[in-house]
């Protein structure tokens, strides 16, 4: 156990090849590394302060070499937290096999951004490339034809919102008067007399 450390003071231990560091920055940072044999010191930064005196802010070289080679890898983690595909579950193994899928995703909008976007002149925003990856993968799965003997069912096909590619997605209606959102009664709801208005409908 040892004392509170102050602003940028670090501490470390080395054994059997493993350094271990302490380094106070706005809260403890533990790094330990079998890369580093000691512990230096490196300038990052100089901080301006109020009063016009300039200050030396010097990081430990493991944390240096750590925000150097994954920062991408630690931005990654922050995009996907953003929009995971991973739900709760007690499987860990469908955890593991979710997050393959986000990885997989980044990578492939970290490629387009390298191969593609260049030649478009613009990057495109990981939200909207993730929408548009799943309407291109939605676009080519097509309704089975099944068919079954019997007297023909009464009433709305259930997949009558659905085109042989899935060409039908739902928008919102557009703002009337002072509401922020327009709102129509619902087709199925009124079918069943049953009244209930939506924001949404068929963009088709």
């Amino acid at each position: 156990k040892t004392n509170k450390l102050q602003k940028n003071q670090a501490i470390f231990k080395s054994s059997n090849g493993l350094l271990a560091t302490m380094w106070q920055d706005n809260k403890d940072v533990i790094v330990l590394s079998t890369l580093h044999k000691n512990l230096t010191f490196e300038k990052t930064r100089i901080i301006k302060r109020k009063h016009g005196a300039v200050e030396e802010v010097k990081k430990p070289n493991l944390v240096t070499d750590y925000n150097n080679e994954m920062f991408g890898v630690d931005r990654m983690d922050q995009r996907l937290s953003s929009f995971p595909i991973m739900r709760h579950t007690v499987k860990a193994y469908k955890k593991i096999f979710f997050y393959l899928i986000d990885l997989a995703i980044f990578n492939a909008f970290a490629i387009f951004n390298k191969v593609k976007a260049p030649k478009l002149r613009e990057k495109r925003h990981f939200t909207d490339f993730r929408l548009n990856l799943a309407e291109q993968m939605l676009s080519r799965v097509t309704l089975p034809q099944i068919s079954s003997p019997g007297s023909l069912a009464v009433g709305l096909d259930p997949v009558r919102l659905q085109s042989k590619t899935w060409a039908h997605f739902p928008v919102q209606l557009p703002s009337t008067g002072n509401k922020p959102k327009g709102y129509r009664r619902c087709h199925v709801c009124a079918t069943r007399v049953q009244r209930s208005k939506t924001s949404w409908k068929c963009e088709v």
